[in-house]
């Protein structure tokens, strides 16, 4: 009631006032509602005003004003987020296209305009069939239709475009369905690879074995031959080194245990499509196969490669064995995932709903992505923090570690001298902000994470730890820990929890990840 009576200039800056005014005659003369924008010191405010009739016949104004201060912070972060995906692709080496239904290119980065030999304003807009013949363009527009009338991606080798200079590539390209905000389908998206050097490199193997031992000592992808029952027979020195086998061990593994279950099935496959009976019989016919495989290490882990094999004959055309040639694409495909991630948890905390749903979503995307075995996530309740959602841990767990404030035999919080609550375990330390900066277990931004549980208490004091101890997470047997704040500017308002078994689980590159993850989870949630 304070505010009736006075007006704009009475009430707000004398630009802010100024500016109203204009509006307000606008809204008078035009008839018909106006909305604007307008930044207070530090919040920003969005303003319908709409014509109103009057009493006495005139017209006033009618107005409501919101607070959007919150909803501009989310599209900057969001802004952000697409501005920083947009320089990941400007700065890989493979080129990266989106194409409308047409096939002509709606987007590209550098490395694709390098590619193509066409500044970016030529590229954008063309179609591919200008830029291939007949044969080549048929090939792409064969494999790209059943991508769109199939939905899986899919991938077309070794096809041949032509540059502005009139040079000739030989390319790779990996494409997907590009859908809108609706799931309608809009165009294509995708990866291209100029692959001339490795084709002109592989035609050479076939020509000369003092060639074929030139390159492989000068090439850091990893080449290696093979018989027909794809039995090792050699491999270039970067093949040990990547993988720890010597050429000794890779011929007494058989080839399907040297990858994932799901890399041997895509293998058949291949076998199966491009190794069958008419193909081999063929003297004249060349078989050449790209795939990205999951690849065992002899130390139990695993890497991803971008491998091309290629049937090998005799002076007769009779098959003889393989050549291939691969690239450790793990850094890669890790970027992939996380960027994937990161997009989806940002949709989900986007989407319409309540709060459990899209923790539950949350969560389930985490444990997915990472492989972790058990996740969980606390949020504040009254003065405690239990977990609000669990994935992976065990229900004793769970009712064991949920509350962190110590109780008595009533259930009622004990509290410290100066009556603040009394938490355990590690939990309530990271919540508290509560770090040890001499044990390298902290980082800076509050997360706790280790590897080694049981050595960690062991080589440790309470003191080292701040009067926190592990016990229950050692007693379910878990060695590998993360405790992260979720954070909303300076304040904590809960905390993403990863446990696994295994020793070694996580890195601080996951962790840096995660903890980057945790301010837009904890912005959501403060919000809600």
């Amino acid at each position: 009631t304070d505010i009736i009576g006075k007006t704009d200039f009475d009430l707000l800056p004398e630009y802010v006032a100024k500016a109203g005014s204009i509006s307000d005659r606008q809204t008078i003369n035009t008839r018909s509602a106006i909305i604007t924008e307008q930044q207070i010191g530090s919040r920003i405010y969005e303003t319908t005003r709409f014509p109103l009739p009057l009493p006495d016949g005139k017209t006033g104004v009618g107005g409501i004003i919101r607070d959007i201060t919150r909803n501009k912070q989310e599209e900057e972060k969001l802004r952000s987020s697409e501005e920083k995906y947009r320089n990941i692709l400007e700065n890989i080496e493979d080129g990266y296209f989106e194409a409308d239904l047409r096939g002509a290119f709606t987007f590209c980065n550098n490395a694709l305009c390098k590619i193509y030999g066409y500044p970016r304003e030529e590229l954008i807009g063309r179609n591919n069939r200008q830029s291939s013949d007949k044969e080549n363009a048929k090939k792409v527009f064969d494999a790209f239709h059943k991508i769109y009338t199939t939905g899986v991606p899919g991938k077309v080798f070794a096809y041949e475009v032509i540059r502005k200079d009139k040079t000739k590539r030989q390319l790779e390209v990996a494409a997907s369905l590009k859908k809108d905000s609706a799931g309608n389908t809009v165009g294509f998206q995708g990866i291209i690879r100029d692959i001339t050097e490795r084709i002109q490199a592989q035609e050479q193997l076939h020509k000369s074995d003092r060639l074929h031992r030139i390159i492989t000592e000068s090439i850091q992808d990893n080449l290696w031959l093979t018989d027909m029952n794809f039995r090792p027979t050699w491999v270039s020195p970067s093949v040990i080194k990547s993988r720890g086998f010597t050429l000794e061990e890779l011929t007494k593994i058989p080839w399907h245990k040297q990858m994932t279950a799901k890399s041997f099935h895509l293998t058949q496959k291949l076998i199966r499509d491009y190794l069958n009976p008419e193909n081999l019989s063929d003297k004249n016919k060349e078989i050449s196969v790209t795939c990205e495989l999951e690849i065992y290490r002899k130390d139990g882990s695993t890497f991803w490669t971008d491998l091309t094999v290629t049937l090998l004959r005799d002076e007769q055309g009779i098959p003889t064995g393989f050549v291939g040639l691969s690239r450790n694409i793990s850094e890669r495909k890790r970027s992939e995932a996380r960027q994937k991630l990161i997009n989806d948890i940002l949709e989900t905390l986007n989407a319409p709903g309540e709060i459990t749903s899209m923790i539950k979503g949350i969560i389930r995307l985490i444990k997915k992505h990472t492989g972790i075995e058990a996740v969980g996530l606390r949020l504040q309740s009254d003065e405690d923090y239990p977990y609000y959602e669990t994935e992976g841990f065990s229900d004793y767990f769970v009712k064991k570690a949920s509350f962190l404030c110590d109780r008595n035999e009533k259930n009622e919080i004990i509290r410290d001298a100066d009556g603040n609550p009394s938490w355990r375990c590690m939990c309530g330390n990271v919540l508290k902000g509560r770090i040890n900066e001499a044990l390298p277990c902290f980082t800076k931004a509050g997360t706790f994470w280790n590897n080694n549980i049981s050595q960690f208490l062991a080589a440790t004091t309470d003191q080292d730890r701040l009067g926190a101890s592990m016990k229950i997470c050692n007693r379910e047997g878990y060695e590998s820990a993360a405790l992260i704040p979720l954070r909303s500017g300076n304040e904590i308002t809960g905390l993403l929890q990863l446990n696994d078994k295994r020793r070694n689980a996580l890195s601080l590159d996951l962790i840096e990840f995660f903890e980057n993850i945790g301010t837009s989870i904890g912005v959501a949630v403060k919000r809600l």
